[in-house]
């Protein structure tokens, strides 16, 4: 056994005649930092969250004022009347294209009133089914 512990001896000597001690203190120095940073990056935690929004903003010019809804009424439908046309101004000041749609809430043909699906909504009622939606 001893001669198991003089042969771990004279290695160690060996070893540390052949190693430069400024190499063993650069070397403890980078480990010693590299183990800092690198306990540094895992603890970090970051909830950086990056977003870009565009702008949007449409308004409808009726008559002179900006509104939000375009109500367009028609008295009375017939055969061979006059063309009804009704000019509203959009005006987009956002950075994406807006597209326009509309809605039938309700028509009176010939004095029945008929209700879309989407009028009972709009005036908060329940949807039984029996109402023709708008695009019918």
């Amino acid at each position: 056994m001893k001669e198991d512990s003089k042969k771990k001896k004279n290695i160690f000597l060996l070893l540390l005649k052949r190693v430069k001690l400024s190499n063993l203190i650069i070397l403890a120095v980078l480990l010693v930092a590299n183990s800092y940073a690198w306990f540094i990056y895992v603890n970090n935690v970051s909830n950086r969250l990056d977003v870009h929004v565009r702008a949007w903003k449409v308004d409808f010019e009726d008559d002179g004022q900006v509104v939000e809804e375009v109500n367009v009424e028609v008295d009375n439908a017939y055969p061979g009347m006059t063309a009804y046309s009704k000019e509203v101004i959009a005006h987009n000041y956002g950075d994406m294209p807006a597209t326009a749609s509309y809605v039938v809430l309700s028509a009176n043909i010939m004095g029945t009133e008929y209700v879309s699906q989407e009028g009972v909504i709009d005036a908060g009622g329940t949807v039984t089914g029996d109402e023709p939606t708008s695009a019918e």
